[in-house]
């Protein structure tokens, strides 16, 4: 997955984790809910910009394909 968005020094946002800590109830039913999901379904699904960024790489890392 690339990363292709860097937040400036001066839009950090310094309260983060604290927020973060505010919200862990939320955080942890979030995930608990998603690891059931996956455990009745087998999948979680692809995100668009992973596809793309799989499908990307594959291609770059074909040399026989662009040879050909």
């Amino acid at each position: 997955m690339p990363f292709t968005v860097r937040i400036p020094d001066d839009k950090v946002d310094k309260g983060l984790r604290d927020k973060l800590l505010a919200e862990a109830p939320a955080i942890l039913a979030w995930a608990v809910k998603g690891a059931v999901a996956y455990a009745q379904s087998g999948t979680l699904g692809t995100a668009a910009a992973v596809a793309g960024a799989t499908d990307a790489y594959r291609m770059e890392s074909d040399p026989l394909g662009r040879f050909l």
